[in-house]
Parts: C-alpha cells; structure tokens; sequence
C-alpha cells in the first residue's frame, strides 16, 4: 500500500509489523512532527479498521501528558489512517473516573511511565 497520506509528508518508517506500519512525518498545514499508523492490508479487514478506530477513539478521551495524543483519522487507500504527536518522556500519576451506563462510577489512579513510546502503567 502507497504510504502518501493527504496533509502529511511522510518521511520514515518507524516501526512495521505484519498489520501495520508506524511512520514519521510533518503536518503541511502547520509543520507539527507527528506519527502516522496505517494498516498494511491492501483490503483491511472491518477489525482491522474497528481496531484502528477504537485505538483513535481511545488516544483522543484520554487527556494526561503522558499518553500521545490523537489528532486525526483519515482515509488512506481502502483503510485508515491514524495520525498522532509522537511520544514524549515523562513521569505523572493520574486518576481517570467514568460512569456505566447503569451510574455506578469507577475510578482509578495510576502511574504512567512514558520512556518516548513505552509506556509503562
């Protein structure tokens, strides 16, 4: 699959698996560095494209400093691609709470160990 991405130039590839491949780029409107996740499939799967969407979705709720953050989902080719800052390096403790459905509320702190993308919780 062709790794130009509208918006973006693309620069290297970080990291690929057999799944996906990690890159490093620009954003052409402002200049910000960023990563960008593609799937590698030429015909992804719909859980492959669900997994990339939940991970979009995920990235984009969760506000610490410590975790990267989303900045889009955009189509590339016949999947999707993720665009995100790349990671920094950095040490804090949070608590993240949330409410079911059923209004029982859950909370939860934790320490986030960000060593440029190996987080550790």
């Amino acid at each position: 699959m062709s790794t130009a991405l509208a918006g973006y130039t693309l620069s290297d590839t970080v990291r690929e698996n057999h799944t996906t491949c990690l890159l490093r780029g620009t954003r052409n409107s402002d200049g910000t560095r960023v990563i960008v996740k593609t799937l590698r499939a030429e015909h992804p799967s719909l859980a492959q494209i669900a997994r990339l969407r939940h991970e979009h979705a995920v990235l984009a709720a969760v506000e610490v400093p410590e975790v990267v953050r989303a900045l889009d989902l955009v189509k590339h080719g016949r999947g999707l691609a993720l665009v995100r800052l790349p990671a920094r390096f950095g040490v804090g403790q949070h608590t993240m709470t949330a409410t079911t459905p059923t209004g029982a509320v859950a909370s939860a702190t934790f320490t986030v160990v960000s060593l440029g993308g190996l987080r550790v919780f």
